[in-house]
């Protein structure tokens, strides 16, 4: 499951949480919290003999951890990866009633979607959400003069496509590429609005700038 950036990976023993079932002693150790659990036996799996929470139980417990953007990544990547399905992550935030951040993992199952390849994806569907702008369509492939081309996102019928641009990820040719695709989708009438990881700590421009965009392009 997708971790959020830096959580949990600072040399901090206070961030340590050990949990025991409900019934047993609560670890008492200097730089660790200790925490009673409710653990329903089908809330286990195994990992290597290991008895480990289940994908959905973990997503669920994570909800009250992270922010609600993480939220959505972390479901995307699970029902992508085949971990639970949307299904299995709904019946847990029924079992999670009145529980601490079951709230924003209800909210995050309006936009799941499996077809996410990256979490700046899924963060940028939270985002947009939040905005109230309509769901796009996630990595679909559109046709220009006898080329096939997967965009990030994108909203078909007004010809608005959305990518982001991560900079571990693209390398020159990958560059090259993008910038000979887009000009070819462009020149078929597409805008391609393209999000930098700068973009997501401001989003309200490039939402106010999709708003515009799909409201003239849909009249």
């Amino acid at each position: 499951m997708v971790v959020p950036s830096g959580f949990g990976l600072e040399v901090d023993a206070q961030a340590c949480a050990v949990a025991t079932v409900r019934n047993g002693n609560r670890l008492q150790s200097r730089g660790t919290r200790g925490r009673r659990l409710e653990l329903p036996d089908d809330h286990v799996t195994l990992l290597d003999g290991i008895p480990i929470t289940t994908p959905a139980r973990t997503w669920v417990d994570c909800a009250a951890l992270v922010r609600w953007a993480d939220v959505v990544a972390m479901g995307d990547a699970l029902c992508r990866a085949g971990l639970a399905s949307a299904q299995d992550l709904a019946a847990m935030t029924v079992w999670a009633k009145g529980r601490r951040g079951v709230r924003l993992a209800r909210k995050a199952l309006e936009i799941l979607d499996s077809r996410a390849e990256s979490p700046a994806e899924s963060w940028v569907r939270a985002f947009l959400h939040i905005a109230g702008i309509a769901m796009p369509e996630c990595n679909p492939t559109v046709t220009i003069g006898g080329n096939r081309f997967r965009l990030d996102m994108a909203w078909l019928r007004e010809r608005v496509a959305l990518e982001y641009d991560g900079v571990d990820f693209h390398g020159p040719d990958r560059h090259a590429y993008d910038q000979w695709r887009r000009r070819l989708l462009r020149d078929a009438g597409w805008v391609i609005i393209v999000v930098t990881k700068e973009d997501l700590s401001d989003f309200g421009r490039v939402v106010e700038k999709l708003d515009w965009l799909l409201r003239e392009r849909a009249a």
